[in-house]
């Protein structure tokens, strides 16, 4: 997916000025591109010039590339995700690209991080966006399924809902 990103950054560099700002830990500086925001005030989510996903948060600019780093994002899942969809096709869409949103943006990885969360609200959010993922998408996530199954924090109901889904995956898959 990463390839879609640059590809889709590429087309717009000639007509855009990145933000600059100092990745953390490293403290090296990179060129992003803001494309949503998070929360208020001014928390971001956007690109690298190199198509990976970056979040500004108050402390710098943390990279989004193991599941774990996706923590910093899940506030995201407070909004429906037909929200966010259009947010981010009508950024693009100004810029005069048309994108594939499922593509370019990493909400399997944003649910994941909700389920995996462990604490009733965000996985009930993360639910909500799971099932607006495609078919493939919710497969990948039964690791993350089995967890809020075997919790023994989350509700009874999340529970339960965690096991008719991967019920229903594992009939999907003969």
């Amino acid at each position: 997916m990463t390839d879609y990103r640059r590809s889709v950054l590429e087309a717009i560099l000639p007509r855009i000025t990145l933000r600059h700002s100092k990745l953390l830990p490293s403290e090296e500086k990179i060129g992003w591109l803001p494309v949503l925001l998070c929360h208020e005030p001014d928390l971001y989510m956007g690109l690298m010039d190199d198509g990976s996903w970056v979040f500004e948060g108050r402390s710098g600019l943390h990279l989004l590339s193991e599941p774990r780093s996706f923590f910093r994002v899940i506030v995201l899942l407070e909004q429906p995700i037909n929200v966010i969809k259009e947010k981010i096709i009508d950024f693009f869409k100004d810029l005069d690209i048309i994108i594939d949103f499922d593509e370019l943006f990493p909400s399997f990885e944003i649910v994941r991080a909700g389920l995996e969360e462990q604490r009733p609200y965000w996985s009930e959010l993360a639910f909500k966006w799971y099932d607006e993922l495609n078919l493939e998408k919710q497969k990948k996530l039964k690791d993350s399924l089995v967890i809020v199954e075997n919790s023994r924090v989350i509700t009874q109901s999340l529970r339960y809902r965690a096991r008719k889904e991967l019920r229903k995956l594992n009939r999907s898959e003969f």
